[in-house]
């Protein structure tokens, strides 16, 4: 991924640097949680 993808990408969202983005199920942020399971 190049900076001045990164850059645009945050200049769109008017935003200066990216932000951290933590589980919890008060956000809304993270896009997808899968678990997967394995039976042999």
């Amino acid at each position: 991924m190049s900076s001045e993808f990164v850059a645009e990408a945050l200049s769109e969202q008017s935003m200066d640097e990216p932000v951290d983005v933590y589980l919890g199920e008060s956000t809304l942020d993270q896009m997808c949680l899968g678990v997967f399971g394995l039976i042999l």
